[in-house]
């Protein structure tokens, strides 16, 4: 499968975090030097605890995935399905994080995300199951679609990524509109 996609999707995932952090450290510094919003502190301190979160359960997806490549190596029906299993218990993990209302959109994209990668994962090891009985009928296609599913669920995360990005340069965007209008007023 393509694990360097989801690799690449949770570095993004990473510095979205960090961007948010920073945004959210900067601007509560700005905001308790100029008696600030606890509200919007509040806010941010809720979307970096979420981001942290989901960047958890991806790299454990992603280890997990790992492993899963290493049983297609070996060859290993029963494991398959153990390391495929495991893989699927990150999207329980990933949907019991409650996110923040401004980030409902980005957790819908990430949850979506996770249960194809999660089917795909599943269907694989029906196929190779399958074919180890030989049962091979439509191999090709079968495992064309199993490769589909993967790539819309890489797409999806990736989507969350860019979302919660475009969510973080936003809120990075306004806070330093509302840190120029409190100078402005504070020169009048």
């Amino acid at each position: 499968m393509k694990k360097n996609h989801l690799s690449a999707c949770a570095t993004v995932g990473c510095a979205v975090a960090l961007a948010m952090t920073l945004t959210a450290c900067s601007s509560d510094s700005l905001a308790s030097m100029m008696g600030g919003n606890s509200e919007q502190a509040k806010a941010q301190a809720a979307n970096r605890a979420y981001m942290s979160s989901v960047n958890q359960c991806i790299d454990t997806l992603n280890e997990r995935l790992d492993s899963f490549e290493e049983a297609v190596s070996n060859g290993d029906v029963v494991s398959l399905k153990t390391k495929a299993a495991k893989a699927g218990e990150v999207v329980a993990q990933l949907e019991a994080i409650t996110a923040p209302d401004d980030l409902s959109d980005v957790h819908a994209a990430y949850v979506e995300g996770c249960k194809n990668l999660d089917e795909a994962l599943s269907a694989y090891v029906e196929l190779y199951s399958q074919a180890k009985k030989g049962k091979t009928d439509s191999f090709e296609a079968k495992l064309k679609a199993i490769q589909h599913k993967y790539d819309q669920g890489i797409a999806k995360i990736k989507e969350g990524d860019d979302a919660a990005a475009a969510k973080g340069g936003a809120s990075a965007q306004q806070d330093s509109e509302k840190s120029s209008e409190k100078d402005a007023e504070q020169k009048s």
